[in-house]
């Protein structure tokens, strides 16, 4: 009732509920339900869910947040009992319509870990592995809300770039999302298998963070919030294999500033103070 009671407050107050979470007061979970969403094998479901949790909407702003749950509302009744793929692929299209045109610039950067060292690491940090993940996840999540909590921009390219971010923040926490399902769900002993599909995953995470902003734009990117990404980023790509090196390394520099080159070095040398004979490079 507590919950209800602050919906209320808030609906008579400001007429809306939008940006709120679900939960506020003590949040409750559905575990099977949750689960099952996953199973489904489509990533729009478990990013509606977030989406709802969390009170952030799915696309770069609220208006294309409701068009877009529109249109998949206006999906007929029969193509709908055509099956959950058939409907995916659907709502893939309709979605596609409220993405940038322009594809994002592959990584140069890529994980290079032997897929047998890799599946080592899983296997000896299968229980530290989903927690950090959640971190990561989590930490992509409170810039999502800080971004979306804004409500007025100086100028409209900013209102727009900020939407592209937001984008790409869901993007990443798609990719996040699914590492942390296949993490639970890893067997004592991982297969190659499992290890080829983490590399996949992560390999498609460090490729949406190529295209992160470089400047100095705090309005747009939050610093601060920018390194603790670094440290979560960092800790992930360590728990599966990766040498604390060229993982510092890369963390760095996908998430770094513009100069791209002082960071890297910089980031060398600290990796050389604090894991020394720790060779690598990314």
């Amino acid at each position: 009732m507590d919950e209800v009671r602050l919906d209320c407050k808030d609906l008579t107050a400001k007429g809306t509920l939008q940006g709120k979470e679900l939960w506020r007061i003590s949040r409750v979970s559905f575990p099977k339900f949750e689960e099952d969403l996953f199973i489904l094998g489509d990533k729009f479901w478990p990013r509606w869910y977030a989406s709802l949790n969390g009170g952030f909407p799915l696309l770069g702003s609220w208006d294309e947040h409701r068009q877009l749950l529109y249109d998949i509302a206006l999906i007929s009744n029969g193509e709908w009992e055509k099956g959950a793929e058939h409907i995916a692929a659907l709502i893939a299209e309709i979605e596609a319509k409220y993405l940038p045109t322009t594809s994002a610039p592959k990584s140069t950067t890529n994980l290079d870990i032997p897929t047998g060292q890799m599946q080592t690491y899983l296997q000896v940090n299968r229980l530290s592995l989903p927690p950090t993940l959640e971190a990561v996840y989590g930490h992509l999540e409170l810039e999502i809300h800080r971004l979306q909590g804004i409500n007025h921009w100086e100028t409209e390219v900013q209102q727009e770039r900020s939407r592209d971010l937001v984008r790409r923040l869901l993007a990443m926490l798609d990719a996040v999302g699914a590492l942390q399902a296949q993490a639970e769900a890893l067997p004592e002993e991982p297969t190659v298998e499992d290890a080829e599909q983490t590399q996949e995953l992560w390999q498609e995470y460090l490729d949406l963070g190529c295209a992160w902003p470089r400047e100095n734009a705090p309005e747009i990117v939050d610093n601060a919030w920018r390194g603790g990404l670094v440290g979560v980023t960092f800790a992930g790509l360590t728990l599966c294999g990766m040498a604390a090196t060229p993982a510092l390394g890369v963390a760095g520099l996908l998430f770094g500033t513009k100069k791209l080159v002082e960071a890297a070095k910089a980031t060398k040398e600290i990796a050389k103070v604090a894991f020394p004979g720790e060779g690598g490079s990314s």
